[in-house]
């Protein structure tokens, strides 16, 4: 998606992004959008939960989540889910994109 090539990202932006269903991301949404493991497919299509970006421990970006569709693995386990990233880079980033640091 091209989200840390800091050169590539205008200042505000809008990114669908696959994440995978692991332990720490069920968790997270079943917290903020009230997903159950038995039915997945109903959530809180409608909530934007605060979310930024950094990049190994710098601040890239600040913004929102929105989750679009959960992707259930043969009725078993979640497998991935889809969302979509709203936001802005940090001034800082968009400064210094095209600076040296010595």
């Amino acid at each position: 998606t091209q989200l840390f090539d800091l050169g590539a990202i205008p200042a505000d932006f809008t990114r669908t992004i696959t994440l995978p269903g692991t332990k720490t991301n069920n968790a997270f949404f079943e917290h903020y959008y009230d997903i159950s493991v038995y039915s997945p497919l109903t959530f809180g299509s409608n909530n934007k939960v605060p979310a930024y970006l950094d990049f190994d421990g710098i601040y890239v970006a600040n913004g929102y989540l929105q989750l679009n569709k959960v992707n259930v693995y043969q009725n078993k386990y979640i497998d991935s889910y889809e969302v979509t990233l709203y936001g802005a880079t940090s001034a800082f980033s968009r400064d210094t994109n095209q600076k040296l640091f010595n």
